[in-house]
């Protein structure tokens, strides 16, 4: 089961982003609370 955003999301859209770019990949929530920045790259 995807993980799901409390605020944003539902069952068709988790409201997270992930992008692929060749060997590395983020993750963000671009809704976060406070206008806040949230991501990481691995």
């Amino acid at each position: 089961m995807m993980p799901v955003d409390p605020s944003v999301g539902d069952a068709t859209d988790t409201g997270y982003t992930i992008f692929v770019s060749s060997s590395r990949v983020t993750a963000a929530a671009p809704n976060a609370e406070l206008n806040a920045t949230i991501s990481v790259t691995r």
